[in-house]
């Protein structure tokens, strides 16, 4: 037997084909272990010693999409390697040529003046119809942040999510009340530190060009723009493209991307919903409660997310630092919003012209790709997890997702080919490029 098929497999265990292979993977990502093992048994009318083992299925879940990780981070270290960029770190090394991945070429990369005296029309019709004084005033590095529609652009969504983490030891039953248990384990992630149980945070990124998409995951927020740098290196997206990273604004994502990505121009747009969740629940703090105050609070959320919408960040930072003391309560929470706003001024565009250009004003799709890969699984189940179990489960739904699970299976390795839809893991894709239900 090849040793490609039986590598990673322990001694005694049986080899099975790939439509079984496909089978309890699918029941893992799925289901929970102990439904999905019935059910498999089930299906395949297994009774007595002829059962799969529910271990046995949980662990070839977990060494698979562990596989998985390991078989991306070599792959990006080779693709980063040969494009002379540090395969660790992603900084470009001295004989790399980064003149081409700089700046964005071509005429129809340029916003056209016709389009641009649009944009300053709707604009005009814009200040024209508000008059309490809230305005769209675009600044010049809005202008030169601000793509079309027509031009070539990779949008990247990038996000985090934590699960329960399991602990080392468990207490046993018998211990003291308080007893405390061993958790010595590293810390691989690079979110901050959450208070209370320990978590297991897994970073998602995802690639959208003209509608295709691909999501990675990794242990960090640096691996997975490792890997989003590999990608876009090795599909030629960054020369004649347009980068534009969506996100919630956490810190890990930004220095992260300042990281690998400081060779060249890129935007970074805040959600809109984080960034308005965000102040509604930190101005919620600030003011004054009560009845009495209610048309005092939906007054002042109102005018300050029609600035952000306008993308007047200065404007609304004045207009907080304007409130009397009748109708603040807690200064302290006056100077956080005002210092929120400065920090994440950056990345606030103008959401109204970028709404009536069509352009996408939110980070949604990596936080669909959050639920599929994690939440949905592992997350409000009651339920803990390893490390290697948590990630390796993650890493095996994405296979599914992005319609790699055959390729990998047949062959061990991936294409990285882009997909118009999200896989069920249950389709296969022919020659022709259409997916049917699978015999």
């Amino acid at each position: 037997m090849p040793e490609t098929l039986t590598k990673g497999m322990k001694p005694k265990e049986h080899f099975w084909s790939a439509e079984i292979i496909g089978l309890i993977e699918n029941t893992g990502i799925k289901m929970t272990n102990r439904v999905g093992h019935a059910f498999l048994n089930r299906l395949l009318h297994r009774d007595g010693m002829d059962t799969l083992k529910m271990k046995t299925m949980s662990e070839m879940c977990d060494r698979h999409g562990n596989e998985i990780l390991d078989y991306q981070k070599r792959h990006t270290q080779d693709i980063l390697s040969h494009h002379h960029f540090d395969p660790d770190s992603g900084q470009p090394l001295d004989n790399a040529d980064i003149r081409s991945l700089q700046e964005t070429t071509g005429d129809e990369q340029q916003m056209p003046p016709e389009t641009k005296g649009k944009i300053k029309e709707y604009i005009a019709s814009y200040n024209d119809v508000k008059k309490d004084g809230i305005k769209i005033q675009m600044t010049d590095d809005q202008w030169v942040d601000l793509e079309t529609p027509d031009m070539r652009t990779v949008y990247v969504a990038l996000d985090g999510v934590g699960v329960k983490r399991q602990k080392n030891k468990r207490v046993p039953t018998d211990a003291p009340p308080n007893a405390a248990t061993s958790n010595t384990e590293e810390d691989m992630s690079s979110a901050p530190k959450q208070k209370g149980r320990p978590s297991v945070e897994t970073s998602v990124a995802h690639i959208n060009v003209g509608g295709n998409q691909y999501v990675f995951l990794g242990e960090s927020m640096l691996q997975v723009c490792l890997h989003v740098l590999a990608f876009l290196l090795e599909f030629n997206l960054l020369g004649d493209h347009r980068l534009v990273f969506l996100s919630d604004g956490a810190k890990d994502i930004k220095t992260a991307l300042e990281n690998v990505f400081g060779f060249r121009h890129y935007t970074v747009l805040l959600d809109w919903f984080h960034l308005r969740k965000h102040c509604a629940e930190t101005i919620t703090m600030m003011l004054r409660a009560g009845k009495e105050n209610r048309d005092t609070q939906y007054r002042i959320k109102r005018t300050l997310f029609r600035y952000l919408w306008c993308g007047n960040v200065q404007c609304a930072i004045d207009y907080i630092r304007g409130l009397t003391s009748d109708e603040i309560r807690n200064e302290s929470r006056r100077k956080e919003l005002i210092e929120y706003l400065g920090r994440k001024e950056y990345a606030i565009q103008c959401y109204a012209v970028r709404r009536h250009l069509g352009l996408t004003t939110t980070s949604n799709p990596v936080e669909k790709a959050n639920d599929l890969t994690v939440a949905r699984r592992q997350k409000k189940k009651s339920m803990s997890w390893s490390r290697h179990g948590s990630r390796g489960l993650a890493s095996l739904t994405a296979l599914y997702l992005n319609n790699e699970n055959e390729k990998w299976h047949n062959e061990h390795t991936l294409s990285y080919a882009m997909y118009n839809k999200y896989g069920d893991g249950m389709t296969r894709r022919n020659n022709d490029g259409i997916i049917r239900l699978a015999a």
